[in-house]
Parts: structure tokens; C-alpha cells; sequence
């Protein structure tokens, strides 16, 4: 993170236009502005609870911050895991972008050699492995 940003990144469920909210800081009141730019793809994952969703930003963000300006931005995210549970929770960046295309069912397919099961749906979640297996 660049010196000064302090940030905060919460889920509030996914596939809307508020489902990652975005708390950006510049807390160098004496130095200069900061711009922060998120591209499309990026991966947030829960800062917690494994068993949560990933999700995955629509659009790109870019915020530029004065010194000591705080901005608070909503964005639209896909559900980056198929079979895991809705978060509404603090997330973090995971460090990956995804080179998916536009769709909730095409991050689906991007992410789905990678989903590992969940306690709440490993019925559901074995049975689309094995029906996408018998393809």
C-alpha cells in the first residue's frame, strides 16, 4: 500500500451495485495526494472465514484522495465461489486479478478448478463436481 492510504474493504453480499464498499484514507495531511487504482478482476477474499465468497470487481476503480480525504466508494462484485456462503464481512485483497469475462457464470467457470468444498454445501457442491466430471 502506498505511504499514508489506509483502507478497509467490506462485503455486503454480491452481484449488486454496493456489494464491496471501499473505505480509502490519505492520512498524510502534510504530504502530497494519492490515487488508488483497482482493476476489473480483482480478487477480495474474507479476512476471516474461509467458508465465505471471494468476490470479484466488476468494474475498475480508480480514487484519487487529497491529503487527509477519506472516500467512500460502493462497487458492483461478482461471487467468486459458486459453493460458499454470501458474505457480509470484512474482506481483503487476495493479490490476484482474474482475466474472466463479464458475467457471474463465466467467474464461475474461472474459479471452479480452484473451489474446494464448505461444510453448509459440500451435498451441492459434490454433486455439480461430478455431474460437470460426467460432462
Amino acid at each position: 500500500a502506498a505511504t499514508g492510504l489506509e483502507f478497509q474493504f467490506m462485503a455486503q453480499g454480491f452481484n449488486h451495485d454496493r456489494a464491496l464498499v471501499l473505505v480509502l484514507r490519505n492520512s498524510n495531511h502534510a504530504g502530497g495526494s494519492l490515487s488508488v487504482d483497482l482493476p476489473a478482476g480483482m480478487l477480495f477474499a474474507p479476512a476471516q472465514n474461509r467458508e465465505l465468497q471471494n468476490l470479484v470487481l466488476r468494474d475498475p476503480v480508480t480514487v484519487s484522495l487529497l491529503p487527509g480525504e477519506t472516500a467512500h466508494v460502493e462497487q458492483w462484485a461478482y461471487c467468486g465461489n459458486q459453493f460458499h456462503i454470501p458474505p457480509l464481512t470484512e474482506m481483503k485483497a487476495s493479490g490476484w486479478v482474474l482475466n474472466a469475462p463479464r458475467c457471474q457464470h463465466c467467474v464461475w467457470q474461472a474459479t471452479a478448478p480452484y473451489e474446494l468444498p464448505v461444510s453448509a454445501v459440500e451435498g451441492p457442491w459434490m454433486a455439480s463436481k461430478l455431474a460437470t466430471a460426467a460432462g
